[in-house]
């Protein structure tokens, strides 16, 4: 018994390391999730900055919005005319130069004409010029920047719709390992499947018991959404009714002959798993009294059969009927003495 019971242990403890290797992959996923969610949140408050930053240097350029400033590109093709224009005044005024410096040289002593309002003029028309060099090169440098400013966008955006695509997988996973919509988490879902062979192994013996009427399975309704998770639970079919119902509702004897089911079922399943161990005695202690004439005999059935397939049962009861139905009892006896015990056979 011993044997059975380590051997069992170590497989339990094997289904453990594999449920804890699996938290901790699912952990590690999860943290994959956290980081690229961070990265997005990153980038996009990169985005946002970019994009004050680039509102803030339109409204300092003297703009009245960043509309205002996308209507001036409309513009940025005349920049090489109004170059070639410039280029053309600038001629013009070196040959309207010229022609002064002859004819000052030209009229020598003669009266001077309105020197003032002509100078007055070339300087505005200087001043003009200037301003027109100056807003070439205003336009061009923020037309520069804003195409380095578009091709950061384009891929910051990207980037961002990437790390979208990768978290879509990333939180599918992690959503189906930890059981948030399901209520069946990874550890519960490799337990449920030993539950499923226990309790196939326990009704091949409670039906023979309960004489066709009840069969235990797994509880797989959600309905108190209270219960974070779900799928280990263990609930009565009824053949007489056609319902299943909880298994706290069976009677005392039934519930002895569902436990009792399910000690066997268990048995037998980790006899399977254990290769060349096996259970070749079991002890049952109590719960005779609490069945009828026929339910007993039921029971004692399914135990024979046990004892018939090479395995040694014992029962320790102190349930009269028991007597007259077992061949072979160890009685235990009260004297003023103490104990005493002896070997009976029918």
């Amino acid at each position: 018994m011993n044997r059975a019971i380590r051997a069992y242990e170590k497989d339990l403890q094997h289904c453990r390391d594999a449920v804890v290797a699996g938290e901790r992959q699912a952990a590690k996923q999860q943290q994959e999730a956290q980081n690229w969610q961070h990265q997005v949140e990153v980038l996009r408050d990169r985005f946002s900055q970019g994009v004050q930053a680039l509102r803030d240097r339109v409204l300092a350029a003297g703009f009245e919005s960043v509309k205002a400033c996308r209507a001036m590109q409309a513009a940025v093709p005349q920049i090489p005319e109004l170059e070639e224009s410039v280029r053309h005044y600038d001629q013009q005024v070196q040959q309207v130069q010229g022609q002064l410096a002859q004819e000052e040289a030209a009229i020598g002593t003669q009266e001077r004409p309105d020197v003032a309002a002509a100078r007055a003029a070339l300087d505005g028309a200087e001043k003009a010029s200037q301003a027109l060099v100056e807003a070439k090169g205003s336009l061009t440098a923020r037309y520069q920047r804003w195409q380095q400013e578009k091709e950061a966008l384009a891929a910051l955006q990207q980037e961002g719709q990437n790390l979208t695509e990768a978290y879509k997988t990333v939180g599918a996973v992690y959503e189906l390992i930890a059981g948030k919509q399901t209520g069946i988490n990874f550890e519960r879902y490799v337990l449920g499947a030993l539950l499923d062979e226990v309790l196939a192994a326990a009704n091949g013996r409670l039906q023979g018991m309960s004489r066709q009427r009840y069969s235990l399975q797994r509880s797989q309704s959600w309905d108190d959404k209270r219960v974070k998770q779900i799928g280990l639970d263990i609930e009565v079919y009824d053949n007489y009714t056609g319902y299943a119902r909880p298994a706290n509702t069976l009677s005392g004897g039934e519930t002895f002959l569902a436990s009792l089911s399910l000690a066997l079922g268990l048995a037998d399943v980790v006899q399977a798993y254990s290769g060349g161990i096996h259970l070749d005695t079991m002890f049952i202690d109590e719960g005779f009294g609490t069945l009828d004439g026929e339910t007993l005999d039921y029971a004692l059935k399914t135990l024979a059969s046990l004892r018939s397939g090479g395995r040694l049962v014992g029962i320790i009861s102190h349930v009269p009927e028991l007597k007259e139905r077992i061949d072979a009892r160890l009685a235990v006896h009260k004297t003023d003495r103490g104990s005493t015990s002896s070997f009976e056979f029918a």
